[in-house]
């Protein structure tokens, strides 16, 4: 068998009793202590609720300056969108202006080379027949010294002959006394 000690302490069904004017001087110092406690929550209410409205409207202000900020930005972004499009007209005006002078100053550059280059053709053709000219000239000065290089050989050869005959003619003469 089990023993269980009593888990529970037994109490007495009284209730101790003050006085009369014990417990209505205790409501008494309640109901002051709560009237002041009225009074405190009222007083801190009121004041946050002033100080609410002045944050509010201090948001509601500074929300005024945001909004007329924010019309100011817009305002000056399309000035200067306004300025960056006249400047960007007049960069490709100006562009467009560049590259047609330049258009104009390199077709006057290739045809003035091209006439300088036809000029210099022609010249350099005319040359080429006056070379072609002096060297068939010269081939026909070569062809006469040719010629004249084979008289002078015939001649050269005819001489030696004659000098070899004659020379062996005396040769031959004096051999035999005939001189």
């Amino acid at each position: 068998m089990r023993r269980t000690a009593n888990a529970l302490a037994v109490e007495t069904d009284e209730v101790p009793v003050s006085s009369q004017e014990l417990l209505e001087a205790n409501v008494a110092a309640i109901r002051a202590d709560l009237t002041e406690l009225k009074s405190d929550v009222r007083a801190i209410a009121a004041k946050a609720d002033s100080e609410l409205k002045t944050a509010v409207a201090r948001i509601d202000e500074q929300l005024r300056e945001v909004r007329q900020d924010t019309r100011e930005l817009r305002a000056a972004n399309e000035t200067l969108r306004d300025k960056l499009d006249d400047s960007h007209s007049s960069l490709e005006r100006k562009i467009d202006a560049t590259h047609e002078t330049l258009d104009t100053k390199i077709d006057a550059t290739r045809e003035s080379l091209e006439r300088k280059l036809d000029a210099t053709g022609g010249e350099l053709r005319a040359d080429m027949k006056l070379m072609r000219a002096d060297i068939h000239q010269m081939g026909a000065s070569i062809a006469d010294l040719k010629g004249m290089q084979k008289a002078i050989l015939w001649i050269l050869g005819g001489l030696t002959t004659v000098v070899t005959i004659v020379g062996g003619g005396l040769g031959i003469g004096k051999a035999l006394g005939w001189m």
